[in-house]
């Protein structure tokens, strides 16, 4: 044990940290999503465009932006926020030589990824599985209720 300069011993050596925060950073990631959202995203990574397609698509799916309200708005952003920190903490999973060890951090993020994952399966639940038609007619149906059930080329 290291000894201060009158002779004293200087306490006990400085120890590595184990915090599973730094190890994953899933913390941090839950912090930056709290305070900026999704809005703070960086478009330029593939990360960011990939998870913007995936909301884009959601939308699509739920009739267009016209047909999803509020409510399923901030629904769809938990989803997102959601979606990011479970690709994130599965990347850091794959990226392991194993998920078995003494100390059980691998062991405690599979914890938080199974948490994780079934919020995300409840807030695309309550958003709905079914994908639904904008109601927007097509041209055919405004033709047809336009000028009748002949259509246009009985002139």
């Amino acid at each position: 044990m290291p000894r201060n300069t009158d002779g004293t011993l200087s306490g006990k050596p400085r120890r590595k940290r184990t915090n599973s925060a730094e190890t994953h950073g899933l913390h941090a990631a839950q912090r930056f999503m709290a305070e900026y959202g999704t809005r703070a995203l960086d478009q330029r990574t593939r990360a960011a465009r990939d998870l913007m397609t995936w909301r884009d698509a959601i939308v699509t799916d739920l009739g267009g932006e016209e047909n999803v309200s509020a409510q399923r708005h901030a629904l769809l952003d938990l989803a997102v926020k959601t979606k990011l920190l479970l690709d994130g903490l599965d990347v850091w999973l794959l990226n392991q030589e194993t998920l078995v060890s003494e100390k059980g951090k691998p062991a405690d993020v599979l914890h938080v990824r199974m948490r994780l994952s079934d919020s995300l399966a409840k807030y695309l639940e309550k958003l709905g599985l079914e994908r639904r038609r904008p109601d927007k007619h097509d041209l055919t149906s405004y033709v047809e209720e336009r000028y009748g059930n002949g259509g246009a080329g009985d002139g």
